[in-house]
């Protein structure tokens, strides 16, 4: 596998929440790792047939990048991620 899935992940932007974010710690995760990192929230599955990778599930997920966004990219149902594999 080319990738590391936080499963569970919760978007914290829009909370009151005041200690460190997920995406602060998957942003000092990058500071000594490559690989890209799937923020999966719950009801939200990757699901592989063949060499083909989706996402399932109600709403969206995350892609963390090193050197991309702070908060990732959106993911959404459906999209096509075997370029992970």
């Amino acid at each position: 596998m080319n990738f590391n899935i936080n499963p569970h992940y919760y978007d914290q932007r829009n909370t009151q929440h005041r200690g460190e974010t997920r995406p602060k710690r998957l942003s000092e995760f990058h500071e000594e790792n490559d690989n890209p990192v799937v923020g999966l929230p719950e009801g939200t599955m990757l699901w592989v047939e063949g060499n083909t990778m989706k996402l399932r599930g109600e709403g969206g997920a995350k892609l963390f990048k090193k050197g991309g966004s702070f908060y990732g990219d959106d993911i959404v149902e459906g999209a096509d991620l075997s370029f992970l594999l």
